[in-house]
């Protein structure tokens, strides 16, 4: 177990993914691990103001759905889903969010199976964005 290790061996890195399948909790661990590499990309981006990016994620992970949903990105767009492994296939449900060049606000696109709804919001949890979230954590995780 990685408890143990790290008493038997201190000097190595564990993350803290292995202790989240320690406790039972995989695909908890998977999907806020997945959160975090999405904050470190959207970092180091240069082509969108980075700072409104972080706060809107970081208002998103407050509000627990980093232990809900798996976060991606494709090019700048960020992508949230129930896909316990990183890549979506194309019959997967998940939302695109998609940020204006000055990021005051972000085209959202709810897909479930052939079905898509598109919605405009702040860059903030708005209702818009709240209720289309709300439809995508009732899929099942895939």
């Amino acid at each position: 177990m990685p408890s143990q290790m790290r008493l038997e061996f201190p000097f190595l890195s564990i993350g803290k993914l292995a202790d989240s399948y320690e406790a039972g909790k995989s695909v908890e661990g998977e999907f806020f691990d997945s959160w975090d590499r999405v904050e470190r990309f959207y970092e180091m981006q240069r082509v969108l103001p980075r700072d409104p990016i972080l706060r809107f994620i970081g208002d998103l992970r407050r509000a627990g759905y980093d232990r809900a949903f798996r976060a991606g990105q494709s090019l700048v767009t960020l992508i949230l889903s129930r896909s316990r492994r990183h890549g979506l296939r194309p019959d997967q449900p998940c939302i695109r969010l998609e940020f204006s060049f000055n990021v005051s606000e972000l085209a959202g696109t709810l897909r479930i199976g052939t079905e898509e709804n598109s919605f405009m919001s702040a860059v903030a949890l708005s209702a818009e964005l709240s209720a289309a979230l709300a439809k995508l954590a009732e899929c099942p995780i895939d």
